[in-house]
């Protein structure tokens, strides 16, 4: 019993910090839209782009990673999740380092991939983890992770990233700021993936 019961203490815990990650890294994309016109001295309309990138990703691979899912199941799905969002986020770092900022929606484009994967997954996998009678508190308990992490993300951005971007004089540099966090992040991601 003990053994269960470990089992699913270490599934709600990576279930939990999966949903911390996934509203962190939507709320991180959104928040950074702002500073990005800065960075790559684009127009507004140019700036908004990053966010149509992240959120048209919805639109064009639910549906086939929804069906794609009831092939390899809600494990897997959320390892390739996981495993995106981490090629995603690797690849700010030299999308920030040329810097180019189509390269850069690119990484947006990929990133939100992997939080398409995991949010159509990870909602069952929660309640595939114990019992039926319980699975609304287990997803209220995630959704508060992701509620956290939604407060998160703006503040690592004003007060880790920007705090002296703006004193910064070269494109380069300024678009150097956000490559720590998004490596940070990817690193936790692959070690996560491991872990399930």
């Amino acid at each position: 019993m003990s053994k269960q019961d470990n089992s699913y203490k270490v599934g709600m815990s990576v279930i939990g910090s999966i949903f911390f990650i996934f509203g962190f890294a939507t709320t991180f994309i959104i928040t950074l839209s702002a500073k990005v016109k800065d960075i790559f001295a684009l127009s507004e309309f140019e700036a908004q782009m990053l966010n149509f990138a992240f959120f048209i990703t919805y639109a064009f691979i639910s549906i086939p990673i929804g069906l794609y899912i009831k092939k390899i199941g809600y494990k897997r799905a959320v390892i390739i999740g996981l495993l995106l969002m981490a090629a995603g986020g690797f690849l700010f770092y030299p999308s920030s380092s040329i810097p180019s900022f189509p390269l850069f929606l690119v990484s947006t484009f990929i990133l939100a991939a992997g939080v398409v994967f995991l949010q159509t997954a990870a909602n069952p996998y929660v309640t595939a983890l114990g019992p039926e009678s319980t699975a609304s508190s287990r997803l209220n308990l995630t959704q508060a992770l992701n509620s956290i992490a939604t407060m998160v993300a703006p503040w690592i951005i004003a007060v880790f990233i920007f705090t002296g971007a703006s004193e910064m004089l070269d494109a380069a540099g300024k678009a150097q700021t956000v490559q720590m966090p998004f490596v940070i992040m990817s690193v936790l991601i692959v070690i996560i993936a491991l872990l399930i």
